[in-house]
């Protein structure tokens, strides 16, 4: 089953892994970490996710965030900083 994201403005949209692998990938490439250390943390923080995620039907962009956050915090509490207060500016 496929989870649907609740947007910030409203609007939902599929879960995207690959989307979110990669919002963990440049994050930790943008804070320093080595691009094979940064793909490593970036299975492991959407397999951990998507443990969580489970059957879910609805999930909110900020509930994602704050769990993302979460999961990659034991690796660098820099990286999660920024992975949590960085937004997408439209």
């Amino acid at each position: 089953m496929s989870s649907i994201v609740i947007k910030r403005d409203g609007h939902d949209e599929k879960y995207d892994e690959l989307k979110l692998s990669s919002s963990v990938l440049s994050t930790n490439i943008s804070c320093g970490v080595d691009q094979k250390t940064a793909e490593t943390i970036a299975q492991s923080v959407v397999r951990a996710f998507n443990e969580w995620l489970g059957d879910k039907k609805h999930v909110t962009s900020t509930e994602i965030r704050s769990q993302v956050y979460e999961l990659i915090r034991p690796y660098s509490s820099d990286v999660a900083f920024v992975y949590q207060k960085h937004r997408n500016v439209k």
